[in-house]
């Protein structure tokens, strides 16, 4: 670094010492030849004015410049630089010579003598003379080379990046697009073949990109079994689903052709760019997103990017990350609303009076106090507990506040049951039956009073789940099927686990209570079969007495909905439905 500076003085000396109106070219040339004894990098300084320039002579053993000093020298010189950089260097000497003389560091591919692109790396400053000459000084060094990926001989990430900011400095926005793809399952492929069908697999992407891209869209291997398509200079969306259109095809057929020895998908996210002035991080961001949604959208497609689903999925990440502040804030935020639970058989028994005496448990249900947006309901918060696993220390606190809940109702009534909602993550990242057992065991409830109610969609057919409702079971804890209906309502495996009580959907009841009596017979055969097996029937979503009217003659045993009461605070439930017993 000192060398460069006691060249930049050198220069600025012997141009303000000069007693012509010209600059001395031959002085020029003097200290060019003098420098290249003091430094490994090239020198050289370029006058503007008369574009003339001058080099040191080390670089001629290196690059086909046609001789240490030369006229016509920017035409000259603009043609030893990579085609694709050329109309950046044009741009950033003119912005130079032009403007405010500023230091700038940039990097150029230069065309060796062996026809190879070569990185180097320029740093160059503007010095004006008195009498209003320009010379340009500076020197250059060899950049660090982008690595090549070894495998599919393909230009890495770095390279991307580069290419990516040398566009930008060109044009300043930009059109185009970007396009990630990725191999599903690689993990699960190399595991069951081995690393050399990975490679072979990689291979095959690779090679079909290679035939794919046309028209100046490069081709990058990324990290991992991950390639980036870049087009900066033309392209549209329709552009990315025919080369993924094309890309699936040429699997296929490869896939044919080498006798289904290698089977496997790809997955792609892309987005296209128009007079685009973003930064390169924030275009990555939007791609990742993109790429991870054809992921979560069942694998094998291509999704392009959408602006109103991006900053959706901005709200949630903003959401997740206040739900996590509010949970290591010893759960400040967080609350339990309460909405009874109505036995249906004592209160059509007495039909027309007083039926809000007959609650006789309540459902916890969860919600979440933002300052922005006031109390946010489950249906909202839950999946993002359940995506980010906040649901696991969030369910503790569930669980132990309306088993509190319900014991100090238990106080004055013995028989009140409270039912607490059971997320499928909860039965399978934690010890779900320690922890209830633990729940059960310091606030000294009655077992029997805990309802645990699993989403009948929530995989509770398979072995793992049955075993740990059978434990469950066997703390004397019952279980319920929540949102019956809207799953496989697979009546078999239901009664092998022992379920207490079917809830039915909401959905299904209104149906029931607003069509043509084909779902009114199909709730009544679900009932029968259920207290054939010796199961309860809670009917959810009851709106009106109308509903109670229409539904009363299948003979449920429990009702719950707005009717009979909306979830409200413990101290509004307490004065609302328990008071008055």
């Amino acid at each position: 670094m000192l060398r460069i500076c006691l060249f930049f003085i050198s220069i600025k000396f012997m141009i303000s010492s000069s007693k012509f109106s010209t600059i001395d070219s031959k002085r020029i040339r003097e200290i060019v030849s003098f420098l290249e004894f003091c430094t490994d990098s090239f020198v050289f300084a370029y006058d503007i004015d008369n574009d003339v320039f001058s080099i040191s002579n080390e670089v001629l053993t290196k690059f086909n410049f046609p001789s240490a000093r030369f006229a016509d020298a920017l035409k000259q010189f603009i043609m030893l630089v990579r085609e694709d950089e050329r109309p950046v260097l044009i741009r950033n000497i003119d912005r130079i010579s032009s403007g405010t003389p500023v230091s700038r560091l940039d990097i150029y591919h230069l065309i060796d003598k062996n026809g190879g692109s070569v990185p180097m790396k320029f740093r160059e400053k503007l010095i004006e003379e008195e009498s209003g000459g320009k010379v340009l000084v500076g020197c250059f060094e060899p950049a660090e080379r982008p690595a090549f990926d070894e495998l599919t001989g393909l230009e890495s990430e770095k390279q991307a990046v580069l290419d990516y900011r040398s566009a930008f400095a060109e044009k300043q926005s930009l059109s185009g697009f970007l396009m990630e793809i990725d191999i599903d399952n690689f993990t699960s492929l190399t595991e069951s073949g081995g690393f050399e069908t990975g490679d072979k697999i990689l291979g095959i992407v690779s090679e079909a990109c290679r035939r794919l891209c046309a028209d100046g869209t490069k081709v990058y291997r990324t990290a991992g079994q991950k390639f980036l398509l870049m087009n900066l200079r033309q392209g549209t969306a329709d552009t990315m689903r025919r080369i993924y259109t094309s890309l699936k095809q040429e699997i296929q057929d490869t896939e044919y052709s080498l006798a289904y020895k290698y089977m496997f998908t790809v997955s792609a996210g892309g987005i296209a760019l128009y007079k685009d002035k973003s930064d390169l991080s924030e275009i990555l961001k939007k791609l990742t997103f993109s790429l991870d949604t054809a992921k979560q959208r069942g694998k094998n497609n291509l999704y392009l990017f959408n602006a109103g689903e991006y900053n959706s999925h901005l709200d949630e990440l903003d959401l997740e990350n206040m739900l996590r502040i509010s949970a290591k804030k010893n759960f400040d935020g967080f609350r339990l609303f309460y909405q009874p639970v109505i036995d249906a058989r004592r209160m059509l028994a007495a039909a027309g009076t007083n039926r809000e005496k007959y609650v006789i448990g309540a459902e916890a249900l969860l919600r979440w106090e933002s300052g922005k947006n006031g109390l946010i309901g489950a249906d909202y918060i839950v999946p993002v507990l359940e995506r980010s696993s906040l649901i696991l220390p969030v369910g503790r606190w569930i669980l132990m506040t309306a088993c509190a809940q319900c014991a100090e109702w238990n106080k004055t009534f013995p028989d009140f049951h409270m039912s607490i909602n059971i997320s499928y993550v909860q039965m399978k990242k934690t010890n779900l039956v320690d922890e209830v057992q633990a729940a059960l065991e310091k606030t000294h409830v009655t077992p029997r009073n805990i309802i645990l109610e699993l989403t009948e969609s929530g995989h509770i057919d398979s072995s793992a789940v049955q075993k740990i409702i059978s434990e469950l079971a066997a703390l004397g804890v019952q279980i319920d099927i929540d949102d019956f209906g809207t799953g496989y309502s697979n009546l078999r495996y239901i009664q092998d686990m022992h379920a207490n009580t079917l809830k039915l959907d909401y959905t299904l009841i209104h149906k029931a209570v607003t069509g043509d009596g084909k779902d009114q017979k199909v709730i009544e055969y679900i009932t029968k079969m259920a207290h054939d097996l010796g199961m309860s029937v809670c009917m959810e979503g009851i709106e009106s007495h109308d509903d109670v009217e229409k539904l009363c003659y299948i003979q449920p045993d429990k009702f719950q909905g707005f009717l009979f009461g909306r979830p409200v605070s413990a101290d509004r439930f307490e004065e609302e439905n328990l008071l008055i017993k």
